[in-house]
């Protein structure tokens, strides 16, 4: 919390900030019901990305860069992808079999994304054994060139059906947004900024087990389909969020560092207190 006191009648703007509570973020996503992983990528340096429960650890590829700018207020800010090819993604690590949701388990997955470019599709997370008949299976959450968004689930059979879809978003700008995809073991649905973009549409398709390592940030089965871009604060859950929760964390996000200014309306003593609610 700030405390600013204006009491000189020649000023004119009081400004009081707080920035520190990014932390707040992290404790609200770590008390979430079911969270399974959660990856906040705040090193600025080296290839090792912590996991908050100590059970999937991830390596960052060799083409990205660490921390180099605020992805949320108040912190080192999350990875750069700079390949569209290959080496711009998170390698997770651990018993990763438990994150492909086999059969028709419900999850959720999060992340905080900016400036995704336009050029051709790219894999948020990429949780798929392959797309071959045969030997498909798994999830994925992907952008198009267009900007548009993908949630996926798929049985071995490698088909393309009740999917969900978002509208055109603004990947393109400038700017940080948040992503969801919840899956409830009925149907699946995508969050754009806290609030329902897409769906639910009915998705009942079994899912082989999770065999191929995932990725955040990059097609895990083979090469292509990189995000060129930042993003962070990755965590994946072991049942469906509801539409509170996501509208909650986003909230909190957008809240994680304050900037307040106030021009007096006349020359009295003023006291400006600034708080994160979060905190």
């Amino acid at each position: 919390m700030t405390t600013v006191v204006a009491s000189d009648s020649t000023f004119t703007t009081v400004s009081a900030s707080d920035r520190a509570p990014a932390a707040a973020y992290y404790n609200l996503i770590r008390s979430t019901s079911g969270l399974m992983a959660y990856w906040p990528m705040l090193e600025t340096s080296g290839t090792a990305v912590a996991e908050a429960t100590g059970t999937y650890p991830g390596t960052a590829g060799a083409s990205t860069t660490r921390g180099s700018t605020v992805l949320l207020s108040g912190e080192p800010g999350g990875v750069t992808g700079t390949n569209v090819a290959s080496g711009s993604q998170i390698d997770i690590g651990g018993t990763f079999a438990n994150l492909g949701f086999a059969g028709t388990l419900p999850f959720s997955a999060e992340i905080w994304v900016e400036n995704l470019g336009t050029s051709t599709t790219r894999y948020i997370f990429g949780f798929l054994n392959s797309l071959t008949a045969g030997t498909s299976g798994g999830w994925r959450l992907i952008v198009s060139g267009a900007g548009a968004l993908t949630f996926s689930r798929y049985d071995t059979t490698a088909t393309a059906t009740a999917v969900v879809t978002g509208a055109i978003l603004p990947f393109a700008t400038a700017g940080v947004h948040h992503i969801a995809a919840v899956y409830t073991g009925t149907a699946a649905s995508i969050y754009f900024d806290g609030t329902l973009a897409a769906g639910p549409t009915a998705n009942t398709r079994v899912m082989p087990a999770l065999t191929v390592a995932p990725k955040i940030g990059r097609l895990n089965y083979s090469t292509g389909g990189a995000v060129v871009g930042r993003y962070g604060h990755a965590a994946i859950y072991n049942r469906a969020l509801t539409a509170d929760e996501i509208a909650a964390h986003y909230t909190a996000g957008r809240n994680a560092g304050l900037d307040l200014t106030i021009t007096p309306s006349d020359r009295s003593n003023m006291t400006v207190t600034a708080s994160d609610a979060h905190a």
